[in-house]
């Protein structure tokens, strides 16, 4: 027969000192603003995104124009953006063109707009980032997220300029000297409510020009208020603004 040999070892038991050491620890990461670090940015990410989702496609202003461009600003793709034989014009898939069936009439809500409606052929765009008539940068940065599925690929691209702002506007905070930070907030809320709540998570350039006009000012306000390190880092977090703003 064969024996269970008892090699003395026992399993290690959770004690009341153990259990204390975790609750002390525990409180100390709230009390240190551990919870509200992670809270709030996740809080305002929701916010921003709610409204993105609760926007239908084409709801900001000259959406017609920015979706075209959007679509066209990695240059012509099979499907996405084509040449239509005249420089002023693109090819562009049907939904973009008539997303605004809406605007200007507040009687017609959004289920006007159809995103299957002809979604396998491309239609004639005479409003389009072709001059170009606004820097190409933004277009170009959101037709990464572009495909033949319209409305999942505004949703994808509202969600990213969400997530843009707030990590940047988040960075900015920490960075920043302890005596202006309230500036930051006072100064992002006072510009997102209303219609910045609406415009940053949206398809519209003015959503990088929201938040660049934060990041830049803020950045190198605080960036005279400090030094090293931290004056550096407030100088490049101002240069990515300035570069998304301009």
């Amino acid at each position: 027969m064969c024996r269970h040999r008892d090699t003395g070892a026992t399993a290690p038991t959770e004690t009341k000192a153990d259990r204390y050491d975790s609750w002390v620890k525990s409180r100390a990461f709230i009390r240190r603003g551990g919870i509200t670090k992670i809270a709030v940015p996740l809080l305002i990410f929701l916010t921003l995104a709610a409204w993105a989702f609760a926007s239908p496609v084409g709801a900001s202003p000259d959406d017609d124009f920015h979706l075209s461009s959007i679509w066209c600003g990695l240059g012509e793709r099979s499907s996405l953006c084509e040449d239509s034989g005249d420089p002023e014009t693109r090819l562009v898939p049907a939904p973009l063109t008539t997303a605004t069936c809406f605007a200007f009439d507040p009687a017609q809500s959004g289920a006007c707009w159809d995103p299957d409606e002809n979604a396998q052929g491309l239609v004639e765009s005479v409003r389009v980032n072709t001059g170009p008539l606004y820097p190409p940068v933004f277009y170009a940065a959101m037709s990464v997220f572009a495909s033949t599925d319209v409305q999942a690929s505004v949703m994808a691209m509202r969600a990213a300029n969400a997530a843009l702002a707030v990590g940047l506007l988040t960075t900015l905070f920490w960075v920043l000297p302890r005596t202006a930070r309230t500036a930051l907030v006072v100064s992002a809320l006072a510009s997102a409510v209303p219609l910045g709540l609406f415009l940053i998570p949206s398809t519209n350039p003015s959503s990088w020009a929201l938040i660049s006009a934060i990041t830049v000012w803020l950045g190198l306000w605080g960036a005279t208020k400090t030094g090293g390190r931290r004056q550096l880092a407030l100088c490049g977090l101002a240069l990515i603004g300035g570069v998304m703003g301009a």
